[in-house]
């Protein structure tokens, strides 16, 4: 019997094993897994109601004589938990664990970022926001070495969770079994590797050593963050903070905007350059949604306007888009937020 059948199929006395005879007890063990023998079950059949506890209903020895069918219209209770064991059955076999282990739904925020920092620094040195000749190979080596590292990022940070996810966030893909510790390390190590093998692809035709240098300084504070600083309570945000300014600050240094540590400052000979001081305030903004986000456990409204956050950062990098260069570059990074709301419906952002 499979979960789509019309009749329940019952013993009078105790059952054999409850996977093959009632659908509905099967489409619970197929949600809850190994957990559901530990729980108190109710059975709805048109207006009988059967607690059951679940070690009781697999004797090992005892075999039913007999066995009766019950025919029942389809309830809409019924064909939505069909519908839940569909939805969790591809989910298991298909990619969006690991969708959601990468937090794919942020991923648009960070594309925001990339392409303003892009379009200021390019704007800053050769006065057009989009590169000069055949520079968009480059361009297109920064985009992914920031994905791969904002990835990476959201991968190990669930690896190094695992234990406390277990407990606090049992839903997420690797306290629920979706997808083993081990790979998602495996993962997270992979894609730190192949930032760099962008990194360096996108750093040889500039040979600029901060190039690598801020590379560097992204990369240690995302294992930072993830395997031991999250938890410091002062400190774990604004090193989370630091990473997205990091990343900010890389794409700008691809761009020749930034020659030296030094021009960190954004007020630079009595002159406020806009460039400069937009890594700061990405920063500040990610590290006061990071304090924000650590009430979110048990709190769905904390973890909605914390989503909420991190979407709002792809208007405000359109508006920063339109006051320093002008209505193109705006649009171009606002149709990012669609994308973003949309994957939002797939993966939670948090």
């Amino acid at each position: 019997m499979s979960c789509r059948s019309k009749h329940i199929w019952y013993p009078r006395k105790k059952m054999t094993d409850v996977r093959a005879v009632f659908p509905r007890i099967r489409c619970f063990l197929r949600l809850h897994g190994r957990f559901a023998r530990s729980q108190l079950v109710q059975i709805f059949d048109g207006s009988t109601v059967i607690p059951a506890r679940i070690p009781a209903l697999f004797p090992q020895s005892y075999r039913p004589s007999r066995l009766y069918r019950l025919t029942r219209l389809e309830s809409t209770s019924v064909r939505n938990r069909r519908s839940e064991c569909r939805v969790k059955r591809n989910e298991r076999n298909g990619m969006i664990p690991y969708l959601k282990l990468m937090r794919i739904s942020a991923l648009p925020t960070l594309w925001a970022n990339t392409l303003t920092a892009l379009c200021l620094g390019m704007f800053s040195v050769c006065g057009s926001p989009f590169p000069p000749g055949s520079g968009y190979w480059p361009v297109v080596c920064v985009l992914a070495a920031s994905t791969c590292f904002y990835l990476a990022g959201m991968v190990l940070n669930d690896f190094f969770d695992a234990k406390i996810d277990a407990v606090e966030r049992p839903e997420r893909v690797i306290p629920s079994g979706d997808i083993p510790r081990w790979a998602a390390g495996v993962l997270g190590l992979a894609l730190l590797i192949f930032g760099w093998i962008c990194v360096a692809a996108c750093g040889r035709p500039h040979g600029n050593p901060l190039l690598y240098q801020a590379a560097l300084v992204l990369t240690f504070c995302i294992v930072a963050y993830d395997a031991c600083l999250k938890q410091v309570p002062f400190l774990g945000p604004i090193v989370m903070g630091t990473c997205r300014f990091s990343n900010v600050f890389f794409v700008l240094v691809f761009t020749e905007d930034v020659g030296s540590w030094s021009q960190l400052c954004p007020i630079e000979f009595g002159q406020l350059r806009g460039s400069l001081l937009y890594p700061w305030l990405v920063g500040i903004y990610v590290t006061a949604l990071t304090i924000l986000s650590r009430y979110e456990t048990g709190s769905p409204h904390i973890r909605r306007l914390v989503g909420l956050g991190l979407a709002m950062l792809i208007p405000l990098d359109s508006l920063i888009c339109l006051i320093f260069m002008g209505p193109v570059e705006a649009t171009v990074v606002l149709c990012l937020y669609p994308v973003a709301l949309g994957l939002r419906r797939i993966v939670p952002m948090t």
